[in-house]
């Protein structure tokens, strides 16, 4: 009996050991519980990746807008024929402005 035990420890020692000589892994945290709710750090987590995917979907539109700026101002000024700017930057902010809007239509 006593060589059952020492075998059953010896066997508990050595796989203790191997196990300490894995490299660890963090485990990610369980996001849903038992019913299927998901905790409110799951939540924002879930937000956070989905506002981050959406502004940089937006932006990559808005740099897709911005490359055919000249064509959508033609398109938007058609009806009102020449724009006209009081400030020097003012033109370059309407293009933004213009390519973030198109962007984000484009995000859609």
């Amino acid at each position: 009996m006593s060589q059952d035990m020492n075998e059953h420890t010896s066997a508990n020692t050595v796989t203790a050991s191997t196990s300490e000589n894995l490299p660890t892994t963090e485990v990610n945290e369980q996001t849903t519980t038992n019913n299927g709710s998901m905790s409110i750090i799951a939540h924002l987590t879930e937000l956070r990746k989905r506002l981050i995917r959406s502004l940089i979907a937006i932006g990559i539109g808005s740099c897709v807008a911005y490359y055919f700026i000249e064509d959508i101002m033609h398109i938007l000024t058609g009806p009102a024929g020449k724009l006209y700017y009081m400030q020097p930057a003012e033109a370059f902010f309407t293009y933004i402005k213009v390519a973030v809007f198109v962007g984000f239509l484009l995000a859609l």
